[in-house]
């Protein structure tokens, strides 16, 4: 990750490591949060949490289908138990938001060298993914860091305020 590379599994057996020409990140002053999204979190029913279920985080992660036009989940069972000994390690942090005690959004990363590189998100209850990543961002302020790394583009996350830039400028 210090090195701007992330891992990718190939098949089954093959875990690559990638260093795109252009890469996704979101400038944590730059997030951009929606009226209908300061509405939800004003309504009060959902409810975001740090690291309460890592686990729950990137099981949900590996089983969403609403990925577009991908073919299926990159995070394979031994992904999932390589990401739970990072956040047993204390490089890797979960975000959950909760609709009373149901799991219905979260996002998932690692924290290391002055950013964070986010994994991967989802969503059960529409916008719960956005208000996780949402308290994701405070905190990361709130601990100095400036940025995420989202590494891949997607029009969700441009809309929430992330650009592509070049490798160079990473």
């Amino acid at each position: 990750y210090r090195s701007g590379i992330f891992p990718w599994p190939l098949d089954d057996e093959t875990l690559g490591w990638f260093a795109p020409p252009r890469r996704c990140i979101l400038r944590l002053d730059e997030f951009h949060v929606s009226r209908s999204l300061e509405k939800l979190r004003r309504r009060g029913n959902l409810r975001v949490t740090h690291n309460r279920d890592f686990p729950g985080v990137i099981a949900a992660c590996s089983e969403v289908v609403n990925r577009g036009a991908q073919g299926g989940t990159w995070i394979t069972p031994w992904l999932i138990d390589a990401y739970i000994e990072l956040h047993r390690a204390g490089y890797a942090e979960s975000f959950e938001c909760y609709e009373d005690s149901t799991l219905v959004g979260g996002v998932y990363g690692v924290c290391i060298g002055g950013f964070f590189a986010g994994e991967s998100m989802f969503y059960r209850k529409d916008n719960a993914s956005k208000l996780a990543l949402w308290f994701c961002v405070e905190e990361l302020t709130r601990r100095g860091l400036s940025w995420i790394d989202c590494q891949v583009k997607t029009p969700h996350l441009m809309r929430l305020g992330a650009e592509e830039i070049s490798r160079p400028r990473y």
